[in-house]
């Protein structure tokens, strides 16, 4: 039986930021910008284009999971 551990990744998801980082290259910067539920600005930083997409590849695109309200 084969255990699985939560850190695999699809290979679709490794193609498409291999893909990405052929286009974009690994020096391409992006702003990220942080917000509340309500929308309002919490905090902004500039970074590398390759590290943001990969964050939200293996983050799920900042969406938290099961959360209580």
């Amino acid at each position: 039986m084969t255990q699985n551990d939560g850190n695999t990744h699809p290979p679709k998801t490794i193609q498409s930021l291999n893909a990405l980082r052929a286009i974009f290259g690994d020096e391409e910067q992006t702003i990220v910008v942080k917000v509340n539920e309500h929308e309002q600005l919490l905090d902004y930083e500039v970074r590398p284009l390759a590290d943001v997409v990969a964050d939200l590849a293996i983050n799920g695109f900042g969406r938290k999971k099961d959360i209580a309200r």
